[in-house]
């Protein structure tokens, strides 16, 4: 099946990052760790899907590429499995 996903940018004074859409709605995010130390090496970027029945919602980087590569694909598995579950009732 082929999700029609856009990346928009995040807008507001103390935003990052970017949103994924389907549409009008907002499937997750990602924009910058906050919660990491300065002199922490790795993981500056943190995302999230907000997608019911996913255990691990929490993502993280150095790549901002990386990070919308590993939510989109989140995304799709969510969506195919969601559709398996439909085509077996």
């Amino acid at each position: 099946m082929k999700l029609n996903l856009k990346w928009k940018t995040k807008v507001g004074q103390f935003t990052s990052g970017k949103s994924l859409w389907i549409g009008n709605i907002r499937l997750g995010e990602y924009g910058w760790n906050i919660s990491r130390s300065r002199n922490d090496k790795g993981n500056s970027y943190v995302g999230g899907i907000d997608l019911p029945g996913i255990i691990k919602n929490r993502f993280y980087s150095d790549s901002t590429r990386e990070l919308e590569a590993q939510l989109e694909q989140a995304v799709k598995t969510w969506f195919d499995e969601a559709l398996a579950e439909r085509k077996d009732k």
